[in-house]
């Protein structure tokens, strides 16, 4: 009878050591396939990291830089292209009131919504006595646009319109009395500054001044 104990527990013992022997087993290939899938995973970074640095060399980087100041210089002055187009219908070009009805539709596309929206202002006519609309400008003698630097993280670079022109003959006055047979012509200096925005290739209007001349008979 003691025997026989003696053999079962002997044999529990080699039971209990072979559950242990299959629960680590078990264990390990489980941890075993979850190491190879992190290394899988991990391998499979490294190569996206290798393949994007490869792509972005500084050869490519550079070329990259040397691209958008082409385009930007070729947005740049398509841009003063345009103003200097839009800034001619108004100062030059708009003497009329069916000239005038059609301004904004030609300058929109030209100067953007927020600067049409300025210069229609400064262009519209006044009813003389005579009852005929009179206009404000009658040629440009010069028109200059220039740029300020880029900025990186707004992505707009600050713009700058500077417009000198001359009036229509205006029939003189002295104090408030016409003078007879005698007109005389305003110079004129607009200065207009704008905001381009690179990202969406679009002109903004943020400020104006202006500056009047000597009159010239």
């Amino acid at each position: 009878m003691l025997k026989i104990k003696y053999v079962i527990s002997i044999l529990l013992v080699l039971l209990a050591v072979t559950s242990s022997i299959l629960w680590y087993r078990a264990v390990t290939r489980n941890e075993n396939q979850a190491t190879e899938k992190e290394i899988t995973q991990i391998n499979t970074s490294t190569a996206a990291v290798k393949k994007a640095t490869n792509a972005y060399t500084i050869e490519s980087v550079n070329k990259e830089i040397t691209n958008m100041k082409v385009n930007l210089s070729e947005d740049l002055n398509r841009t003063k292209a345009d103003i200097t187009k839009g800034m001619q219908y108004v100062y030059a070009e708009t003497k009329t009131q069916a000239a005038y009805d059609q301004l904004e539709k030609k300058i929109k596309p030209l100067l953007g919504d927020s600067l049409s929206k300025k210069v229609m202002a400064l262009d519209k006519p006044i009813v003389a006595q005579t009852g005929k609309a009179q206009f404000p400008y009658d040629k440009i003698k010069q028109i200059q646009v220039f740029y300020g630097a880029y900025d990186i993280t707004s992505q707009t670079i600050d713009c700058y319109i500077l417009v000198n022109y001359l009036s229509p003959q205006l029939d003189a006055t002295t104090t408030g009395i016409k003078a007879k047979a005698k007109q005389i012509v305003m110079p004129g200096q607009d200065f207009f500054s704008c905001s381009y925005d690179v990202a969406n290739k679009q002109l903004d209007f943020t400020g104006y001044q202006h500056t009047s001349g000597e009159a010239s008979s």
